[in-house]
């Protein structure tokens, strides 16, 4: 059983797929990775900005604090002017417990906020992703806060004089400086409690900077954005490119397959045994295969692009109105004359073309040479008419041969009875002799109307073809008549009944004799043609041949040019081969000879 082939997927198509797919997921990796990467690199700078400014305002702080005039409200009045940077979302400054010493927003000062958790020791850092309504994710810093480590009663005099060395190192000791250096211990500590405005009593203080992540969110959105917008783009032109090669593959396949069933349909259109030509709407031929051209007796090249009506000229058919009523015309028989002006019969067909819409788009003409046909039909009414013929000969001959044996036996007795001289001998020897004509004839009609079942055995043609010129060839030499004869070389034996062959071609010799005249020539050739299996045997002569209007007749009984013939002869030659499985032909023209051609099997029946 037959199956469909499945459709092939050509190797670009696969390589293209998988690049794409590659692609993305190449573009997949690293457009994850650059965003962590750009998400690390956003929480790193913000806690570099984020400490930056938290070291800025404890810097800040501490400056203020050397001031004489320095109270708390400053360093709230300080944290909302850091507070105003637009990337600051607040800035907190917790005391013990949670109490918001100081706020961006100073109308929560006061307030207690849970302690974070995680801070430890002094130094340590928080960092942490944060979102509040209507701000978003914040970026939030706690670190503790130690502007300025405040001296208590049980400091050492060393560590308050190096303390005192790193405000003096700023240039805003003014006074205090005099009172540490007169030993003033004391009362200078108390001066730098009065001007931190009490804020030393919270010894564990926490800032927390809150950071707007706004900013870099749409920066990460955007480039998330055009990461999507990429494989997106990749995406599109990936399956542009396999959309490309599926149409480049299937118009491949279409091109083949169109290109295969032309092929085919060429091959079968030129090896049809009957002619075919395609016209176009206008009649003019489109194509014409071999077949037709060989019909016509023309050029296919000469014939292309030509009216129909032209090429095509037919006795009795209008051929311009049959394609105007688009009406199919099924196995007509017309005479078609070549331009040699052979008449060939022809077996026509036309059959209009017709697309969706009904409309006309052409016709298609098919042509079937007849000549063979009307021979194999003239040989079967010639068999059947022969075959009546030798019936009726068979009675006939049945009924005269008998009377005629009484009327020369009567002759013969009269003849010796009354001893008849003179004028009455010679008449009683033509009654006896045209009783022996009779008799002949009869014998003839015999053999031709039941002919006997030839007795196969394998001979050799050229033998048979030498022991029936042997036969005439003192005919030959009296007539002075020159015979040639040529053979191919190593041909087959046939299966043939040898007398009736020699038979054959004795009655060929023979007549061939009578149409030549004195200085003829006789030519007898023999080959084989083993395309059909046969020997082939040409006997040519140079007599006075068979005029055009008899050559279909010379094969039929009785019918004969010569004075004393009986017309069986060539009768009983088409009998006989018939007989044999082979077949005669003849060419001839008058006054320029005679060509016979016998035709044997060489397998035999």
């Amino acid at each position: 059983m037959l199956t469909k082939p499945m459709k092939k997927i050509y190797l670009p198509a696969y390589g293209i797929m998988t690049a794409v797919l590659t692609l993305l997921l190449i573009l997949a990796v690293v457009t994850y990775r650059n965003i962590q990467a750009e998400k690390q690199w956003v929480e790193d700078t913000l806690q570099r900005e984020g400490l930056a400014l938290i070291r800025s305002f404890e810097a800040g702080t501490r400056t203020g604090m050397m001031g004489v005039s320095w109270q708390r409200s400053q360093i709230q009045r300080l944290i909302e002017e850091m507070a105003k940077e637009p990337d600051v979302a607040y800035i907190i400054i917790l005391g013990d417990k949670g109490e918001v010493l100081a706020h961006s927003q100073p109308e929560k000062v006061g307030t207690f906020i849970q302690e974070p958790s995680g801070l430890g020791k002094e130094n340590t850092l928080v960092a942490r992703v944060r979102e509040f309504p209507g701000v978003g994710k914040v970026y939030e810093i706690i670190k503790h806060f130690n502007p300025l480590q405040f001296p208590d009663m049980t400091t050492p005099m060393s560590q308050m004089e190096k303390m005192m060395e790193e405000m003096m190192s700023v240039g805003r000791m003014g006074k205090q400086e005099e009172e540490v250096q007169e030993g003033g211990q004391k009362a200078a500590l108390e001066r730098w409690v009065q001007w931190c405005g009490g804020i030393s009593r919270h010894q564990n203080q926490v800032i927390l900077l809150g950071l707007k992540m706004g900013t870099f969110e749409e920066v990460q959105s955007q480039n998330i954005k055009q990461a999507l917008l990429m494989a997106v783009v990749l995406l599109l032109v990936g399956s542009a490119a396999l959309y490309f090669i599926f149409v480049a593959q299937n118009y491949h396949l279409v091109n083949r397959t169109l290109g295969q069933m032309r092929t085919y349909t060429q091959n079968v259109v030129a090896s049809m045994a009957d002619g075919l030509i395609s016209l176009d709407s206008q009649g003019n031929v489109v194509t014409i295969n071999p077949q037709a051209a060989q019909i016509l007796g023309l050029e296919e090249k000469t014939v292309q692009g030509r009216d129909i009506r032209e090429v095509l000229e037919v006795e009795g058919l209008n051929l311009d109105k049959m394609l105007r009523s688009g009406k199919k015309m099924l196995e007509k028989e017309v005479t078609y004359q070549t331009y040699k002006g052979i008449k060939v019969p022809l077996s026509l067909s036309l059959t209009p073309l017709r697309d969706e819409e009904d409309q006309s788009i052409g016709a298609v003409v098919l042509l079937r040479d007849l000549q063979e046909i009307k021979e194999l039909q003239k040989q079967v009414e010639r068999s059947e008419r022969l075959a009546a013929l030798g019936k009726l000969a068979a009675g006939v001959a049945h009924e005269i041969r008998n009377p005629l044996s009484s009327i020369k036996g009567f002759v013969q007795y009269f003849q010796r009875k009354f001893h008849f001289q003179g004028e009455d001998q010679i008449y009683a020897s033509v009654m006896i002799c045209e009783v022996d004509r009779l008799n002949r004839v009869i014998s003839d009609l015999l053999d031709f109307a039941r002919p006997k079942e030839p007795q196969l055995a394998l001979h050799s043609m050229v033998e048979i073809l030498q022991h029936a010129l042997k036969l005439v060839e003192s005919d030959l030499k009296s007539r002075n008549i020159k015979a040639s004869f040529s053979s191919m070389t190593d041909l087959p034996l046939v299966q043939v009944d040898r007398d009736q062959m020699t038979q054959v071609f004795l009655n060929l010799f023979l007549n061939a004799l009578e149409a030549m005249g004195p200085e003829g020539e006789l030519t007898i050739a023999v080959g084989s043609d083993k395309d059909r299996g046969q020997i082939e045997v040409r006997i040519s002569d140079t007599g006075t041949g068979i005029s055009a209007e008899n050559l279909p007749k010379i094969f039929d009984p009785f019918f004969t040019t010569k004075k004393k013939g009986t017309g069986l002869g060539l009768a009983l030659v088409y009998r006989i081969l018939e007989a044999h499985g082979g077949e005669i032909r003849v060419e001839s023209q008058e006054d320029k000879g005679t060509t016979f051609m016998v035709h044997i099997p060489i397998n035999g029946l």
